[in-house]
C-alpha cells in the first residue's frame, strides 16, 4: 500500500468477536498517529486490491451520526480521526 510500517508502530491488536469458522475483525491501536493517519488515507487501495477494509472504531453513536450523513447525496467522505466531517463530491477545498 506504500505505507511502511515496523511492529513497534503498533501498540496492541486484538481480535473481536467468538471463533468461528471465518475470519474475525481485529482492532489494531497504532503508537503514533502520523502511521495511523497514513495507513487510513490509503485504506481505498487495500479495498480495491483484496478483501480486507479498514474502519475507524466509533462510539455506537457516532456510527449511527456517520451512516446518516454518508447516506446523503454528494457526500463523498465522512470521518478523520473520529470526528464526524462530511466533504461534498464537488467541495472545491478538498486537497486529498
Amino acid at each position: 500500500m506504500g505505507v511502511s510500517s515496523r511492529a513497534d508502530d503498533i501498540s496492541v491488536v486484538h481480535r473481536l468477536g467468538k471463533p468461528r469458522d471465518r475470519e474475525r475483525p481485529a482492532i489494531v491501536r497504532f503508537c503514533r498517529r502520523k502511521k495511523r493517519n497514513a495507513l487510513l488515507r490509503r485504506k481505498g487501495e487495500l479495498k480495491q486490491k483484496t478483501a480486507v477494509f479498514i474502519n475507524e472504531d466509533l462510539t455506537p453513536l457516532r456510527s449511527a451520526m456517520r451512516r446518516i450523513v454518508k447516506e446523503q447525496a454528494g457526500v463523498k467522505n465522512v470521518t478523520r480521526n473520529g470526528k464526524i466531517l462530511a466533504w461534498l463530491t464537488d467541495d472545491p477545498n478538498r486537497t486529498t
